[in-house]
This record gives structure tokens, sequence and C-alpha cells, in this order.
């Protein structure tokens, strides 16, 4: 039997818009709530109406992609050079929404010395509330 077309489907953006900053190929990761959907790609994110509209992941952060340096740095998080001196911080990144809670829970591991999970959870199922 034949995989079935999609029902509805929308552009993960091109230029600064383009989830792919986190690194090609995307290794993505998808979640979805009834309101909106959140991609992982590699050491990027982004966060999306169900209609494809990009959404900023809480008030301090423009709607677009982030990478997860810039997204933790920018939450106050700090993380340090990677082991090897070059390449992204990150890497590995996942999203799950949790049903019953209502949340989304998004995590990245570091490349430093020490590797750290750097973990962000959602205040509901709409990212924008941070």
């Amino acid at each position: 039997m034949d995989t079935p077309s999609p029902t509805y489907s929308f552009d993960t953006g091109t230029g600064a818009n383009n989830i792919g900053i986190g690194g090609n190929p995307a290794d993505a990761n998808v979640a979805a709530s009834t309101t909106h959907i959140c991609v992982t790609a590699r050491a990027a994110f982004g966060c999306y109406t169900k209609s494809g509209a990009l959404v900023s992941p809480g008030t301090a952060f423009q709607a677009r992609p982030y990478t997860a340096q810039e997204f933790f740095t920018q939450s106050g998080i700090t993380i340090g050079p990677t082991f090897s001196g070059s390449g992204s911080t990150t890497k590995d990144g996942r999203i799950v929404f949790d049903q019953y809670r209502k949340r989304f829970f998004l995590v990245f591991q570091t490349r430093e010395a020490t590797a750290r999970l750097l973990i962000a959870v959602s205040k509901s199922e709409d990212p924008r509330d941070g």
C-alpha cells in the first residue's frame, strides 16, 4: 500500500528563517501540540503555528529559528568552547510534547570538554509563553 499524501505541509524557511542554521543534514525531530509545531535540526530549532507561521520561543525572543547556543546564551546559560576547539557548541536537539502537562520539552547536548544536557520547558502548549 502506498503512503498517503500529506494533508498539510509548510516551508521551514529560507534565508534568515531557515531551520538549517543548525547544520545539514537536518537530523530533524518534530513535536506537535494542539496549536503549535516545534522542530529541531541538529543544533537549532524553530516553533511554528499549525499554519506554518514562525513564532518566538518566549517573550524576549524574535519569531525566527535559533541555534541552541543563541537560545540558551540569551536565556542566561553560558556554553563553553567545544572539546575540539571547532565546530558547533551543541548537537542532537530533540523535542517532545507532553500531552498530559501540555508542555514542550527541548533538549540539546553540549560539545564542551565535559558534556552537559541543556533542557528548556515551555509554560504551556504555546511556545511563545516561554
